[in-house]
């Protein structure tokens, strides 16, 4: 059996990788990457807003908030040869109750391996699947609360593969009055697991806990919707806040505009992007900068099947 030598290298790199993208966590890089355009345009300060079947990735509690059955899927073209996939359903009964289901997978590409014998091989170099189940309920007078249960595997170099069920929890309230909306939210995430691998003991790693908080204030006249938003997050191994900032201008019911900006990181910070909505399709686009790297591409494609109340 050949030995493989490249472990160090190849670790060395998932860590970097994961600290320019979580800031500071060292494992699930998947579970601290949201895979949706128009949140991601928006700067990632979707913890208040969440307003659509995209709540899951950052506050549960907001599933509730609309009335619509709804499948979405999302690609990301990330920076290097990162790339990531989603798909999710959303129903919810009788504004009580909502209930949503989503896939994601992430791939960082390909790896060499350099064997002892002096050959090389190409393995996949990482891939991440997370399967999430969401559950929220109207607790009434604007507020309402979630809750998503997740699994999470991960395989290094098609060998190692290492898993984790954690669980997140939001609340949020929102608040409608004549022509303007104010939305406030909160959200745990990762909670209650360690990733359990071969290669980290008994106890396994600690996965990127984030506590998320946000607020949202939208104004609706003549027929125009403008968001401003604004989240301050904590990561578990970097007590540094971050902060993220969003701007939504939807108009002719059928077209938004978007940009967004964050700090505290070292790479992400100013993103854009827009919206398309048609009766039962919806297509959002998303573009963030990432410094030297270059840029991410986000691309998510919604429909609709049943009628819903607007955003």
């Amino acid at each position: 059996m050949k030995k493989r030598i490249f472990i160090i290298t190849f670790f060395a790199f998932v860590k970097v990788s994961a600290f320019f993208a979580a800031a500071g966590s060292s494992s699930g890089l998947t579970l601290i990457q949201p895979v949706c355009a128009r949140a991601a345009s928006m700067g990632d300060a979707f913890t208040a807003v969440a307003d659509d079947i995209n709540a899951v990735y950052y506050n549960p509690a907001g599933l509730i908030r609309y009335d619509r059955r709804e499948f979405s899927t999302t690609y990301i073209k990330g920076v290097l040869d990162f790339s990531y996939y989603s798909a999710g359903f959303h129903a919810s009964y009788k504004n009580k109750y909502a209930f949503a289901g989503n896939f994601t997978a992430f791939s960082a590409g390909e790896a060499e391996i350099y064997n002892i014998d002096g050959s090389i091989n190409n393995v996949k170099a990482l891939e991440d699947s997370v399967y999430t189940a969401a559950l929220a309920k109207n607790l009434g007078g604007g507020f309402s609360a979630g809750i998503n249960i997740k699994y999470l595997s991960s395989v290094i170099a098609e060998e190692f593969k290492n898993e984790a069920c954690p669980f997140d929890a939001g609340i949020l309230y929102r608040k409608n009055t004549p022509g303007k909306r104010i939305s406030f939210g909160l959200c745990l995430q990762n909670m209650g697991a360690n990733l359990k691998s071969p290669l980290a003991g008994d106890e396994g790693e600690k996965l990127p806990q984030i506590n998320r908080a946000g607020v949202s204030y939208t104004s609706k006249k003549y027929g125009k919707n403008v968001t401003v938003s604004a989240d301050a997050l904590q990561f578990s191994e970097d007590p540094a806040f971050k902060m993220h900032f969003g701007v939504e201008y939807a108009f002719a019911g059928k077209f938004s505009l978007r940009a967004g900006y964050k700090t505290g990181y070292d790479l992400s910070s100013m993103s854009a992007g827009f919206g398309i909505y048609t009766n039962d399709i919806l297509i959002d686009f998303g573009t963030s900068m990432m410094g030297v790297l270059g840029y991410t591409y986000n691309v998510s494609l919604s429909f609709k099947l049943k009628p819903a109340i607007n955003r």
